[in-house]
């Protein structure tokens, strides 16, 4: 009797045991797969930690950007449109204002950029043959003395003085910038005032105007 009751207990245990074993086998189950997840895991991080991607570094010099190829044709259809509006008589302020435009916009052509944008090395080596062009183009209006060759003159005749340059030519009256629809009124229109479109804002920034006079110079002179 009481070997049939100890043998009852010990199986009733076992079962019990059996019991609570299987939710530690479930979660041990999950925890051996997520393993190799963790180990593969670990081991990208380490292969990728070890080698990483180089990293570019800057130029210490920026390649230059390639020069826009000169347009001839289009720069010599500029060239006669400010012959063809200087020719008009009675010259009007629209005459002027609309050449003094398509004077800036034949260096804008010239340089494949603003003249405003130009480096020292631009200026010292524009085109002899254009700028002579640009020049003679001005030469259309009769009975002014205008341009940038005269300009350049004027420039000589006050010693190089920029300041008094400017006040010699009218763009600035009392040390104040003149208005350009002032300068484009043929009344006010003097020697050497024009062009002034985009050339007074170019002259006050980066470029030296002493630099860009010495080049108009020695081209009129060949």
């Amino acid at each position: 009797m009481n070997k049939a009751s100890d043998q009852l207990e010990k199986e009733k245990k076992v079962k019990g045991e059996r019991k609570f074993l299987r939710p530690l086998v479930a979660v041990t189950a999950t925890v051996a797969a997520t393993i190799p997840i963790a180990i593969h895991f670990n081991v990208a991080i380490t292969i990728f930690g070890s080698t990483p991607l180089p990293t570019p570094k800057p130029l210490s010099t920026p390649l230059p950007l390639p020069k826009p190829e000169f347009n001839q044709e289009a720069f010599a259809q500029t060239i006669e449109q400010i012959k063809t509006l200087l020719s008009q008589q009675p010259l009007t302020r629209a005459d002027f204002k609309k050449a003094d435009e398509a004077n800036w916009q034949a260096f804008y052509i010239l340089l494949g950029k603003p003249l405003y944008n130009a480096s020292p090395t631009e200026i010292t080596s524009l085109s002899c043959d254009a700028l002579r062009a640009i020049d003679n183009s001005w030469k259309a209006a009769k009975g002014y003395e205008l341009g940038i060759g005269v300009q350049a003159a004027v420039f000589e005749e006050v010693g190089k003085d920029y300041d008094r340059w400017k006040e010699k030519i009218s763009w600035t009256r009392f040390g104040t910038d003149t208005q350009f629809s002032d300068l484009h009124e043929p009344s006010n229109v003097i020697k050497g005032s024009l062009p002034i479109e985009n050339m007074r804002k170019t002259f006050a920034g980066r470029v030296n105007y002493s630099m860009f006079a010495q080049r108009v110079s020695s081209c009129l002179k060949e």
